[in-house]
C-alpha cells in the first residue's frame, strides 16, 4: 500500500509564500458569498475565475505575447 504525504493546509492570510497581491485576490475571491469552487462543475468554476480575473485591471503595456 502506497502512502501519500500531504502538506499541512496554510491559511492564505498567513502563507509566507504568497505575495500581498495574491492575498488580496484570494480575499476577494473568498468573500463573494458564493459556493466553494470545489462544489461547482468545471465550467461553472472556470466562469467564476474568468470573472474574478476580469475584475482586476492589468497593465499589459511592454509585454510580448506568444503562443
Amino acid at each position: 500500500m502506497m502512502t501519500v504525504e500531504t502538506s499541512p493546509v496554510v491559511d492564505y492570510k498567513n502563507d509566507p509564500r504568497l505575495s500581498n497581491e495574491t492575498r488580496v485576490f484570494l480575499k476577494a475571491l473568498n468573500s463573494t458569498g458564493g459556493p466553494p469552487l470545489e462544489s461547482l462543475s468545471p465550467l461553472e468554476a472556470r466562469k467564476v475565475l474568468v470573472n474574478a480575473q476580469a475584475s482586476v485591471k492589468v497593465d499589459l503595456s511592454g509585454i510580448e505575447e506568444s503562443e
